[in-house]
């Protein structure tokens, strides 16, 4: 969803001579966040770093193992007993690496005696279905952005850093590349 819409294509064509509305669009889906009292974990890895993350399944099962942490750590602060499911986009090329990652990290949890945060079973659902699964799709694309350069349009620089600012109070975990 995201990169369609920021771009005018696809399913969002037709708004391409009215960026206004895209803007409105992705405003929208992030206030969503606020609504829902959220929270936003933004995990990196730098592939060109290590050439083991060379390999795509590898990377985002080493990028998932990082946000596992990040969950372990934040969704259920005071002692609440808060449980978290996981839902992936739905990427059939790696959800075996994605369930082996969710599932160590289950086992390494019981094995230190703690009680496990996640639900240990993921869920995989396609994104233009899944409401949810679209918001983070739209938050990790233009957090993407953020890092990647400085947009060419200072309107598009500007229309980013309006809706990064929509994200940032919800992030309790941030690691970057």
């Amino acid at each position: 969803m995201a990169e369609p819409l920021w771009n005018a294509v696809s399913d969002w064509k037709p708004l391409r001579n009215d960026p206004r509305l895209r803007a409105d669009a992705m405003f929208r889906a992030l206030r969503t966040i606020q609504r829902a009292d959220a929270a936003v974990i933004f995990t990196g890895i730098d592939r060109a770093a290590d050439p083991a993350l060379m390999n795509l399944d590898h990377a985002r099962a080493t990028a998932v193992d990082g946000l596992l942490d990040c969950i372990e750590a934040n969704c259920a602060p005071d002692g609440l007993a808060e449980r978290c499911l996981l839902i992936f986009d739905e990427e059939a090329s790696t959800a075996k690496e994605l369930f082996d990652v969710v599932h160590g990290h289950h086992r390494t949890t019981l094995m230190d005696g703690r009680d496990p945060v996640i639900v240990e079973r993921p869920l995989i659902a396609p994104s233009h279905h899944t409401p949810g699964i679209q918001v983070a799709d739209l938050a990790v694309y233009l957090r993407r952005r953020e890092h990647t350069a400085p947009e060419t349009d200072p309107r598009a620089q500007r229309l980013r850093d309006r809706l990064l600012a929509l994200i940032r109070p919800a992030v309790v975990c941030d690691r970057a590349p």
